[in-house]
């Protein structure tokens, strides 16, 4: 929805304000304090002709269609619940994000959920909660009756 977001030459974003170039009406505190995430597309590598598989891969309908029926099968979100615990927000728009994208990383790394603990926070709950801090930063800047915090996630 960003898309191209002009960079710093330290390879930041140039606006401490993500939505700057938006129109008035997607700039609304209240629809982006509905966006679950932001992923940080900046910070990942660029896409070369060596990362391109010369070899056999899933095919995308087929992994979509994998994705699609997990969406509909219980227990992942009742697993975040029992095993997780948000901290630093009483929020229910952030614990909700960060439950929702946590039980999506779940589903794709742990289908089986067969998980440590320390796996389902560096690979769950922190990813989750840092893509929901970025939503948190950005409100933050743009209205003061957001205050600054610092959401972290631990397993119980």
């Amino acid at each position: 929805m960003l898309a191209n977001i002009p960079l710093a030459t330290d390879g930041n974003p140039r606006f401490e304000n993500l939505f700057l170039n938006l129109p008035d009406f997607l700039r609304e505190t209240a629809f982006i304090d509905r966006i679950h995430g932001i992923v940080p597309g900046w910070q990942l590598p660029r896409i070369e002709e060596g990362s391109i598989s010369k070899q056999i891969g899933f095919k995308a309908d087929f992994f979509g269609d994998i994705i699609h029926t997990l969406r509909h099968t219980a227990g992942y979100e009742d697993y975040i619940k029992a095993h997780g615990k948000i901290i630093g927000t009483h929020d229910v728009r952030d614990r909700n994000a960060i439950i929702r994208l946590a039980t999506g990383y779940l589903k794709l790394l742990f289908p089986d959920l067969k998980v440590s603990q320390d796996d389902l926070v560096n690979y769950c709950l922190r990813p989750a909660a840092s893509l929901r801090q970025l939503v948190r930063d950005q409100l933050t800047i743009m209205d003061p009756e957001y205050k600054p915090s610092f959401i972290d996630v631990a397993a119980i």
